[in-house]
């Protein structure tokens, strides 16, 4: 994962779903080192976690969509968020004018609402029965 500028600064993801595309799940995840049990982040009612993803429609392959999975721990290591959205909305996808890619704008919901020390956070881009092999954009992150 790097920093690129495209769409106004995002992250940038270079995945290949294509090897098993046909017989498992797999998946990217994303975390933030400086979320730590050491130095986590307070938060207060979250119940959503939200990102706009930009991917390119033309490496979709295979029988299904991507998938984005939200896991965390609170500031003891008890696991507090654990939710997958297996719909992001792909099919209501933009185009990005100017480029080959499409925008969707993802909004996870939890199934709890969390307020307290969040000591870790993973966001996973997940890949079940699809092929895609490409780059991926992630931007305006919020909980």
């Amino acid at each position: 994962m790097v920093y690129d500028p495209a769409f106004g600064g995002s992250l940038k993801a270079t995945v290949d779903f294509s090897k098993d595309s046909d017989a498992t799940w797999s998946e990217v995840k994303l975390t933030d080192a400086s979320i730590t049990n050491a130095a986590p982040i307070e938060l207060n009612n979250s119940n959503t976690l939200e990102f706009d993803l930009y991917y390119d429609p033309s490496k979709i392959g295979g029988d299904s969509l991507l998938k984005v999975k939200v896991f965390g721990k609170d500031a003891n290591g008890e696991e507090v968020i654990n939710d997958l959205a297996d719909n992001i909305g792909m099919q209501f996808a933009k185009p990005v004018e100017g480029s080959n890619f499409k925008r969707v704008h993802v909004k996870v919901p939890f199934m709890d609402t969390f307020t307290g020390k969040l000591g870790h956070l993973e966001v996973s881009i997940v890949s079940y029965l699809l092929s895609y092999n490409g780059d991926i954009y992630i931007n305006n992150l919020k909980m």
